[in-house]
Order: C-alpha cells, then structure tokens, then sequence
C-alpha cells in the first residue's frame, strides 16, 4: 500500500501506469482495487493529516497558496474545478526551530470563506500572493499579509523578455537589487535580518515606490506595465513588511514549490475521481510532501505509520506518526532502502522474470542462479563475492555480481564462441539497484 501511495504522489504515476507495470511482471491488480487502497489509507491517514494541520495552525507565520484541482463530475460528461489549499511552514531562512511542514486542504470552489475555515484559530502572519480571497482574513484583524515579490517582478519580466522595455528592465534591476541583500543575509537570525534589511533595503524600497508613482504618471493607464505598476503599488504594504521582521521572508516561494508536485500529478491523472477523492489527495500528498521537506523517507514512513494505525497506535500518541518524530534517512536510504526488501528479479536471456533473492550462504557459491528464496540483510562487516562457472548450456548467459554495503559490480558472462568473454557494465551505488537488489545497509 505504501508503495502504491508513494509512486501516485511522490513519483507521479497515476494508478493506471501503475496497474500496467504490475501486469508486466504477472500481478494483476486493477486500477479500482489500487483506488480503493489509496481510500482506505486515506482513511486511516486522516488522524495524521489533522493533527499536522493543527500544528501548522500553532506557528506564528505561515505561507499559502493554491491551485486548481479537476475533479469528475458524474451526469454532466466532463469535471468540475476543485481547489487545493497548500499551507506552509519553512523557518530555515532565519534559524526557526519548528520543522519544514506542508499541509493541503481539498475544497470544491475558490472562495474567500475557505481559508477563513482552514486557518481558523491561526493568528501570525500569512504570506500569500496577491489574490484577494486573503483579504478577508486580515480584515477580521487575527492575521496580518505580507506579499511576494516574486509576483511583482513576474510581471515586469514578462514585459522585459516581449521587446524592448526600458521601464520594466529598470525595475526588474532594482528588484535585483532586494534580492542581492537576501542572499546575504539568508540563514541569519531574524533580529540581524532585520537590521540588515533597515540598513539596505529600506533606501532601495523607498526610492522604488517614487519612482513607480512617477513612471505610472507618464504612461498609458490602459497598458500591461500600468497594470504591473498598478499591482505592486496596491500591495506596497504587505510587500514591505519584510522590512521589519527579520521572519518573513522576501517572496512566498515555499509554497510555490510545495504546490508544483499537485501540478504534476494533475498533469498526469488528468483529474480526481470525486471530492472523496480530491480529499485523499490533500491528505498523502500533506504527508509526503512534509517528509519530502525534512528529508525523511516517504515509502518507510508510511509503511511504518499505516502499520502502527492498523495494530491500534492510541489516538493520544498521534503526535509520535508526525513526519518529524520519524529520523531523516540517510543518503543510502533515500529511495526506500530502510525498508528490508528480500524478493528481487534477475534478468538471464533464458529467463527473463526469474524471482530470486540472496541468502549469506548462497552468497558464498559461484552462481548467481543458486541463490536460496531466504532474506539476506547486509552489515558493515560483509562482503560477498560471487564469480561464475562457465555456462552449464551453450545459448545461456550467466549473471554475476561483487556486493558490499556501497555498491554493486554486475557482469555479464557471454555463451562460448561470442565475442570476449566478459562484458563489464559497470559498478554503480547500492541506491540505484535498489528495486532489484536486496541489500539492507
């Protein structure tokens, strides 16, 4: 199941791909039987799903954004557009100490009252872009906006590239300008960010607000650079609030990156069977992309906190199958190889979807084709080296590896009477192997 979950939405393939590359290896799972398991561990994540939103809720900043969702809509021949609300935290920057978190909240329109329920009980500031249905939040005086910049120079760029723009070049260089001092000074604490930011920026803001007034006074109103002066003048307070809290950051970029992985699966499962579904997409994708955020392995950790959920984990502990409570995984471990895997395919020009696995006793014969169907986990003080006999038959190719706990050195050993006698293909890390090779480091 966890692997089901991680190909949809860490690796973007949507359960029909899915369905065929199991087929190909002789398992028949149909597509509505993967989606029913996606519905199932939905179900059982919602608990997790919740309680990462509520600590989102705690924080004092938090960023926002969202993005369209299609949905099917049965009767009317064709889908429906839902929206995914993507909530942020990133404290890196200036040294926070809460962890990166990401949680998604489905809703079937885009109005305002939807992150007014989301964020009820949030009061810090939000950092969104420019569209209006924030307002409202603000307006009930709990939250206060900052804006993005990235937004604002997204508009003079696209004038800038179109043709000669003397107007939008000269903005975007002071923009430049902003951002220079942010490199800086990123990864300092929020207080010397601040006086940094007095210090620098606040001459370069200043300047740049008068000199938009002034080019917008000699200009067309009814031109795009009017429109993109007129944007930024509009929102010069939450664009400027960075300017005094070494917190808030200069564009609301996090987000933007949490939401391109929504994009991706929309481009390529087209839509979600229903709001049920859409539902289930905000709540794997929250928990994948918050693990995704601290470094932690995705397929471990669910297998793991699906396990515990299932063999009754009391709901008063639910803090402990939080991303954060799990360790970061180590470079090695980073495409699932904290989770043993004992039963892998080796590929002979007999037989191409021959099943074997490796056992420390059949490590130590000569043929790869000897192994045993027994688990074999690899320790720092192994190391197992299979050579190969010649070919028991004339038209068969013999397989070979050199295994330790880094890597893996295959080669293949050609029939009598072909060119040379040994192909070298190369040595690669374990990581690379690890959907064929069972090594547990």
């Amino acid at each position: 199941m966890a692997q089901v979950l991680v190909a949809k939405y860490a690796d973007h393939l949507p359960l029909y791909r899915q369905a065929q590359i199991y087929a190909r290896q002789g398992i028949n799972l149909d597509r509505s039987t993967l989606a029913d398991w996606v519905g199932r561990a939905a179900f059982l994540l919602r608990p997790v799903h919740e309680r990462l939103l509520a600590g989102l809720k705690r924080s004092p900043k938090l960023f926002a954004d969202e993005t369209s969702a299609p949905v099917l809509d049965p009767g009317r021949g064709r889908t429906k557009t839902g929206q995914l609300w993507a909530y942020a935290r990133d404290d890196r920057p200036w040294g926070g100490a809460d962890p990166p978190a990401v949680a998604y909240v489905y809703a079937p329109d885009r109005k305002a009252e939807r992150p007014i329920a989301h964020l009820a009980g949030f009061t810090g500031i939000l950092q969104v872009d420019g569209y209006a249905g924030y307002r409202p939040l603000a307006e009930r005086g709990d939250v206060q906006l900052a804006f993005c910049w990235a937004h604002v120079r997204r508009r003079f760029y696209e004038l800038a590239v179109a043709g000669p723009a003397p107007i939008a070049s000269e903005a975007l260089e002071r923009i430049a300008g902003l951002y220079a001092i942010e490199g800086e000074i990123r990864g300092r604490a929020a207080d010397e960010r601040r006086a940094v930011r007095q210090e620098k920026s606040r001459s370069i803001i200043d300047e740049f607000e008068a000199w938009l007034r002034a080019r917008l006074d000699l200009i067309s109103q009814k031109t795009r650079l009017a429109e993109a002066i007129r944007y930024a003048l509009s929102r010069w307070q939450g664009l400027t609030h960075f300017i005094d809290d070494g917190r808030i950051e200069i564009d609301s970029n996090v987000v933007e990156r949490a939401i391109r992985p929504i994009a991706l699966n929309r481009k390529n499962a087209l839509f979600a069977g229903s709001d049920g579904g859409g539902e289930h997409w905000a709540v794997i994708a929250s928990l994948i992309g918050t693990c995704k955020l601290i470094g932690v392995e995705p397929h471990a950790y669910l297998a793991d906190v699906i396990t515990r959920i299932v063999n009754g984990h009391p709901n008063s502990q639910i803090d402990d199958l939080l991303p954060w409570a799990y360790p970061a995984a180590q470079p090695h471990q980073s495409r699932g190889l904290k989770t043993p895997l004992t039963t892998r395919t080796l590929l002979t020009r007999q037989n191409p979807l021959r099943q074997m696995s490796l056992s420390k006793q059949a490590a130590q014969d000569r043929d790869l084709t000897q192994f045993r169907h027994k688990p074999f986990n690899a320790t720092s003080a192994d190391r197992i080296t299979s050579t190969a006999p010649q070919p028991r038959k004339p038209n068969q190719t013999t397989i070979t590896a050199t295994i330790n706990t880094t890597s893996i050195a295959i080669a293949i050993f050609r029939p009598a009477g072909t060119t040379a006698g040994r192909d070298s293909i190369g040595s690669w890390k374990s990581t690379v192997f690890i959907r064929t090779l069972p090594l547990d480091v």
